[in-house]
């Protein structure tokens, strides 16, 4: 609630970048029928295609889609509706490159950003709204990567105790984390709508960053493949739902 009250006031110029027509489709639509959608170009399709390299045995193209229905069923309330298709969009590319990446063995968010104009050049997206997917996949989800996956309190009540870190810079890294992705997010924006961005149209973007995180992790823990067909059961691996919860 407290996001959405949040960019309530700042999403139009988000909006604005977004045709009608293709808004309307990507709001109401699940994951399969997005990676459905991207799969009639034949490039995309092979990227879709290919194994993701995840315990579920997935494809890229299933893990893709069980990440937008993720958002789907937790996060949707988190943006208002104008917001949806482009966090559809950002989902839909994020891991474009992961199939390509897990069988050269190279980084991935090298392959994305090598691979993601392929999807966004096939759906005729313009400039302003790649520039935001481009930094959500890229370095955005790095930062939110950074900021979340850090020392619990335990790890740094130790590192106090032996001269590592003190009370008065314990939480340092995060709020110089957070100011840099907040510079780097108005970059971003400055030229996705050609003038610097209000502060709540930077916040906004720092949270499509951070809802991306947390879907991305999420879904790892919520659904598994059966083998026949490609049919989303939950509670794939209960092990590890616990463990993230």
């Amino acid at each position: 609630q407290n996001l959405m009250q949040l960019e309530e006031v700042a999403t139009k110029r988000f909006s604005d970048l977004i045709p009608a027509e293709f808004e309307e489709f990507f709001a109401s639509a699940s994951g399969r029928e997005l990676v459905w959608l991207a799969s009639k170009d034949a490039e995309c399709k092979a990227l879709y295609d290919k194994k993701a390299g995840i315990w579920e045995g997935w494809t890229v193209g299933q893990h893709t889609a069980s990440v937008v229905d993720f958002f789907d069923t937790y996060y949707s309330d988190s943006l208002p509706d104008n917001m949806q298709s482009i966090m559809k969009l950002i989902l839909l590319a994020h891991d474009i490159g992961k199939g390509v990446a897990s069988e050269k063995h190279f980084p991935q968010e090298l392959e994305n950003q090598r691979n993601v104009d392929t999807l966004l050049d096939s759906l005729e997206i313009k400039k302003g709204v790649k520039d935001i997917v481009k930094f959500a996949i890229g370095e955005g989800q790095s930062y939110t990567s950074s900021i979340l996956i850090q020392e619990n309190e335990e790890q740094k009540d130790k590192m106090v105790s032996q001269g590592l870190l003190n009370e008065g810079n314990r939480y340092d890294r995060e709020k110089r984390l957070i100011k840099q992705m907040n510079e780097k997010c108005a970059e971003v924006l400055k030229k996705a709508f050609g003038e610097s961005p209000k502060q709540e149209e930077v916040d906004v973007l720092r949270n499509l960053c951070l809802i991306l995180q947390f879907c991305d992790s999420g879904a790892y823990t919520y659904y598994a493949k059966i083998n026949e067909g490609q049919a989303y059961v939950t509670g794939g691996n209960a092990r590890f739902t616990r463990s993230f919860e």
